[in-house]
């Protein structure tokens, strides 16, 4: 039988659109028989086993991720490539219709950590902006899930030239 993981789900906007969809992700952890807990401030961050840190608006400071042994982030872009912010929105701006999704452990440097998983967003072009959310948070709650399934995971280094996305 696996070992019961401590792990903790940071959304650091109580009024983000993901909420909803971070209380059906730690529900599911739950029913896997972990412990899991949405929160909504680094000053929450307890000692545990993993910490997913999903549609926060501020950067982590270093001393918070000392507190997990993975601290893990689910970034809409094909790592290294697509760093920062908004990345589904601009890349729906370039006109693309299908957003890579990486599962990375988060360190010091903005999106810089080792890849874990690769996965993709397909859009036709007729959704709205809910349907597009719908998509991206079912993403990553199944790429979430598969993490906590085989944890620890082996991971790979990023590979080739970054670029970054500003604040929209």
């Amino acid at each position: 039988m696996k070992k019961t993981l401590i792990i903790q789900l940071l959304t650091d906007d109580k009024n983000s659109w993901f909420v909803p969809y971070a209380k059906r992700l730690c529900d599911e952890l739950i029913t896997l028989n972990h412990k899991c807990e949405v929160i909504h401030s680094v000053k929450d961050i307890k000692l545990g086993d993993i910490l997913f840190i999903l549609g926060c608006k501020k950067i982590i400071k270093p001393e918070y991720l000392l507190y997990n042994k993975s601290n893990i982030v689910v970034h809409e872009s094909n790592l290294p490539k697509g760093k920062g912010w908004s990345p589904v929105t601009w890349q729906v701006l370039q006109g693309n219709n299908s957003i890579p999704v990486t599962l990375f452990e988060a360190q010091e440097g903005l999106d810089d950590g080792p890849v874990y998983f690769r996965d993709s967003i397909e859009l036709d072009g007729t959704e709205l902006v809910q349907d597009i959310r719908d998509k991206q948070a079912l993403c990553k709650l199944r790429m979430c899930i598969k993490y906590v399934n085989e944890f620890p995971v082996c991971s790979k280094v990023q590979i080739g030239e970054s670029s970054f996305y500003e604040k929209r």
